[in-house]
């Protein structure tokens, strides 16, 4: 597996057949093993740093993790 966030990165890794995920499926996975107890507050640090994330991925990883 290899963690990127480039969408251009993102699509030569899985041309190579590389399992691709990006920070928002870390975090997931994270949640998921109960290394982290919440999502939301990592997301909100990441936006306060500058990190660009669609408000369309964030609802759909909050609602899997059951955030939402």
């Amino acid at each position: 597996m290899v963690l990127l966030d480039d969408k251009d990165a993102r699509k030569i890794a899985r041309s190579f057949g590389l399992r691709v995920t990006g920070t928002l499926g870390l975090l997931l996975l994270a949640r998921r093993k109960g290394l982290i107890s919440q999502i939301a507050p990592y997301v909100e640090e990441l936006r306060r740093n500058g990190f660009r994330i669609s408000e369309g991925v964030v609802k759909r990883v909050l609602k899997e993790a059951g955030e939402l």
